[in-house]
């Protein structure tokens, strides 16, 4: 035998067999009153129990088996309780990411405005520093940080060798009209020249 017969006959084998297995299952089917492509459809559409169920009930006609049909309705509420369960488990998970995405956005806008009042303090302090170096080195450090602290507000006051720094602004919120505050205050002693 060429190779040409040998892959022939294993190809006619193979091709009869599933042959074979198609006609078993497509008999199966209509036996149990479906179509082929009824079973493909509804296996592609994952609903097998409700479908067959219903499909079942339908060829047994009204009134066959009382039982069959609140089996058939239970079947169906325990698949609808599911989607019920999971609907308020995504919601809930939903505003849980919602608190998470919030209070990061609120950690960041208050490390911005504690980085800043930091930054203007050490600015303000230095023994050389001019009057406005504290407010302005604090509004740059807020400008570099591109948009964190929204509306902000620097303000510096200095008293008995003392200066404080105090960064207030908004942040950024998930809830419209819903505003988020922060403030932050940096206090530290001014350089002095000693001999």
């Amino acid at each position: 035998m060429h190779e040409e017969d040998v892959v022939t006959t294993w190809w006619n084998r193979i091709s009869q067999a599933a042959r074979t297995r198609i006609q078993a299952v497509r008999g199966r089917l209509s036996d149990a009153g479906y179509s082929v492509m009824e079973w493909v459809f509804i296996t592609a559409a994952g609903a097998n129990g409700r479908r067959a169920d219903l499909r079942r009930h339908q060829h047994e006609g009204p009134g066959k088996d009382q039982r069959h049909q609140g089996q058939l309705t239970g079947r169906w509420w325990r698949q609808d309780q599911g989607n019920i369960e999971v609907s308020v488990a995504a919601i809930i998970a939903l505003m849980l990411l919602f608190l998470l995405i919030q209070g990061g956005l609120w950690l960041h806008g208050r490390s911005v405005a504690q980085h800043a009042a930091q930054q203007g303090a050490d600015a303000g302090r230095s023994y050389t520093a001019q009057r406005g170096d504290a407010a302005e080195a604090a509004e740059r450090f807020v400008a570099k940080m591109g948009g964190s602290l929204q509306s902000h507000s620097v303000s510096v006051e200095t008293h008995g060798g003392q200066i404080a720094v105090t960064v207030r602004g908004e942040i950024s919120s998930l809830v419209p009209g819903v505003p988020l505050h922060v403030e932050q205050r940096v206090q530290a002693p001014v350089e002095e020249w000693t001999e």
